[in-house]
């Protein structure tokens, strides 16, 4: 037995045993917490009309007359006869109750299984990006994620768009690595899949194009990378087909996130439409610099992969700095407790919401953000960097804030914190002196050792009860 053949042995045991006791820990906390939300009700009131009607089903009606017969608010979208979101978390659903019975538990399974699933993923994407360590380490992270382990308890899409997304990202890269055809192919798939679990999912498609756009241009005269990027558009093409034979012309009308975001421009006051135009032309000459940087024969995709990234730390210094301190201390404080509830508009309508409250669910996050002040010319960072920051600049522009909205980022976040706890400890070794390199590494266990406790806490008073809707 070679020693690359027993070391894949222990990755795997290592996998398995992670993804085991999740499935487990997630189901007991699923069967524990009888309360649901209402868009779980929804979805599993669709599953059956799916069943015993046909696609007809795929509407919200019938759950939004019993809501107003409760005199509750019913809104627009609960009227419509096909629902606001692509179905294929809702297919899953079918075939789950179909194998397992007609109740919230068979429906259950889905989210919890699409978590597990990442598991093994999330050390793929830090193995290829990074190493083996970073790999491990972000597994790791993962299976203990508080954000990650309530949105698996929940009869949510954020799971399963989380799993395709991070399926993408890492075909991505092993195409990259390997320069496969394949793998390019299956990253576009994926990535439309994540698409028709929610319209958010198009995020892995976006950071895929960004990443090619801003590191290596020639990406785009690769056959199998181009068709990887029109599959999105492919795989979504017979849901737009069917909201066009229900709603004829008026499509567009009754897309939520087209009315969304008319919503959001809308609502800013002149000033925020000054300051929004502002920061929008700001990015965009930012950006135009770039390129033209790119173009020049002397400067190179490393320099210009350097260059993007010094921009964007005095940023986020400024950000932390200005209003992140009360979130830091909650997130170092053991006995703090992130406020969760079961209504509506409780959390900060702040942009700093996702920042602060990450923390505050988990230390390790706080290392992530860490690494966007690192400056360097990895590729690697860069594809993490990106992908955080679209899918946390979407949804900060999107408001109503609600961390399941992010979930497709706690991977990248996560593998940014295993990255920096590997150079942390690479740079103990490296230290000659006998008595520092003691300290440092102390230091270091001291570190993990209260991230674990800290967030093992979390979970065991608020992640593993199950009973919020929103946090």
């Amino acid at each position: 037995m070679t020693k690359q053949f027993s070391l894949n042995i222990w990755v795997a045991l290592f996998l398995i045993f992670l993804m085991v006791t999740a499935f487990h820990n997630r189901l007991v906390n699923f069967k524990n917490s009888p309360a649901r939300t209402t868009d779980e009700a929804v979805y599993v009131s669709m599953t059956k009309q799916i069943i015993g009607q046909g696609l007809s089903g795929y509407n919200a009606i019938s759950y939004g007359e019993i809501l107003e017969k409760q005199g509750r608010v019913v809104y627009d979208y609960f009227r419509r006869p096909l629902y606001k979101h692509p179905p294929l978390f809702t297919f899953f659903l079918v075939a789950f109750v179909k194998l397992f019975g007609s109740n919230y538990m068979a429906a259950g399974f889905v989210s919890i299984l699409m978590h597990v699933l990442t598991i093994p993923l999330v050390y793929m994407l830090g193995a290829l990006l990074c190493d083996r360590r970073v790999g491990f380490c972000a597994a790791l992270l993962y299976w203990m994620d508080p954000v990650s382990i309530i949105c698996s308890q929940k009869i949510w899409p954020a799971s399963t768009i989380c799993f395709f997304s991070t399926l993408a990202i890492v075909c991505f890269v092993k195409a990259y690595k390997d320069r496969s055809g394949g793998f390019y192919i299956l990253s576009g798939v994926a990535s439309g899949l994540a698409t028709v679990t929610k319209y958010t999912g198009f995020h892995a498609t976006m950071l895929i194009y960004l990443y090619a756009l801003i590191y290596d241009r020639t990406l785009f005269k690769n056959k199998f990378f181009c068709i990887s990027f029109l599959l999105p558009f492919v795989v979504l093409m017979p849901w737009v087909y069917w909201n066009y034979a229900v709603y004829g012309s008026e499509v567009l009308a009754q897309q939520t996130v087209h009315n969304h975001i008319l919503k959001v421009i809308g609502a800013l006051s002149p000033i925020q439409t000054i300051l929004f135009a502002l920061v929008g032309i700001i990015a965009i000459a930012i950006f135009g610099v770039l390129l033209m940087r790119s173009s020049q024969a002397q400067v190179s995709n490393a320099e210009i992969a350097g260059g993007f990234p010094k921009i964007l730390p005095v940023t986020m210094a400024a950000l932390f700095i200005a209003g992140l301190w009360p979130q830091i201390i909650n997130g170092f404080t053991v006995s703090f407790l992130p406020s969760v509830s079961w209504g509506p508009n409780t959390n900060p309508q702040v942009p700093l919401f996702y920042f602060g409250r990450l923390v505050e669910f988990n230390p390790a996050y706080l290392l992530a953000f860490a690494m966007f002040f690192i400056s360097d010319n990895k590729k690697k960072l860069g594809l993490l960097r990106i992908g955080v920051f679209v899918i946390l600049g979407f949804f900060i522009i999107w408001g109503n804030y609600q961390s399941r909205y992010i979930i497709a980022a706690i991977p990248f976040l996560l593998i940014l914190a295993s990255e920096a706890l590997v150079k942390w400890y690479d740079y103990v070794e490296k230290i000659d002196g006998f008595w520092p390199r003691i300290i440092l590494k102390l230091g270091l266990v001291f570190v993990v050792g209260f991230g674990v406790f800290r967030t093992t806490y979390v979970n065991y008073y608020l992640s593993f009860t199950n009973d919020m809707c929103y946090f």
